[in-house]
């Protein structure tokens, strides 16, 4: 694996564990619940000096750590 794989995957981890818990008090109540979706993954060109748009994702299950790690690849500055 290599490092921004590694990156993106503690990121859907971090946010799996936001939707696991809940934020503030009365959790056990359903308050606080977070839910992640209709995700949209931009990286920024350089070149372009603008985002650009990856992927959408319906939910954090579905992110490929892969093709956000070849797309930061393409646009990183050599």
């Amino acid at each position: 694996m290599n490092k921004i794989v590694d990156y993106v995957e503690l990121i859907k981890k971090g946010m799996g564990l936001l939707e696991n818990t809940y934020l503030g008090a009365s959790g056990s109540r359903g308050y606080g619940r977070v839910k992640f979706k209709e995700i949209v993954v931009k990286v920024y060109n350089p070149k372009t000096m603008k985002e650009e748009e990856v992927d959408k994702y319906e939910n954090v299950e579905k992110i490929d750590s892969n093709k956000i790690s070849e797309a930061v690849k393409k646009f990183s500055v050599q």
